[in-house]
């Protein structure tokens, strides 16, 4: 089968069918529009490697779910379609990171990571931000939007379209490996006393 010859809709078909050529079609269109969706997130998140991860970031999701496939057609097109998927998941990393931004100018004396109370000091303040840059963004995101910003875990659901049950590990992960790395090179006294 010749899946270079196909249109964009007869891959989607090829796609939905789930035969033995499905893996192949994605793979078509993943190289098909993945230059042009590279350039059009860099323009928008400014880098390239940002850029690439907001690609691959878009196929994964839309591939994951082939029944995604159905909605394209109320762009007019799959190409039309792609493009909004990506600018929109390009506009969301780029409010997270403006968030991040934001919240690692502030204050951040909300944190209160142990039950003994508020062990953000002035002096703490900048080795926490610190910290939390080095962070995966997967496990600072939820941090941020819960301490700085007080959403709650169904809050947090429908700003990243992630389940709050996940928005829940992710948040006990990242406080643990926080409270950890601080520990370990800073000692308990200075942040847990």
């Amino acid at each position: 089968m010749r899946l270079e010859s196909f249109s964009d809709e007869e891959l989607i078909k090829t796609i939905k069918s789930k035969n033995e050529y499905s893996n192949s079609a994605l793979g078509r269109l993943y190289t098909k529009y993945y230059n042009a969706l590279c350039g059009f997130s860099k323009s928008i998140l400014g880098s390239k490697e940002d850029a690439e991860d907001n690609v691959n970031d878009v196929f994964y999701n839309v591939f994951l779910d082939s029944n995604s496939f159905d909605s394209y057609k109320e762009k007019g097109s799959f190409k039309s379609w792609i493009l909004s998927i990506a600018h929109n998941t390009a506009v969301n990393k780029l409010r997270m990171k403006k968030l991040k931004n934001k919240f690692l100018e502030e204050n951040v004396s909300e944190f209160n990571f142990s039950s003994e109370g508020d062990f953000c000091s002035k002096e703490n303040r900048g080795i926490i931000r610190e910290k939390l840059k080095k962070m995966g963004d997967i496990y600072s995101e939820i941090i941020y939007l819960r301490e700085s910003f007080d959403m709650d875990y169904d809050e947090i659901e429908n700003f990243l379209g992630v389940p709050s049950s996940t928005c829940r590990s992710r948040n006990r992960r990242a406080v643990k490996a926080l409270r950890r790395n601080l520990v370990e090179e800073y000692g308990a006294e200075q942040f847990f006393s």
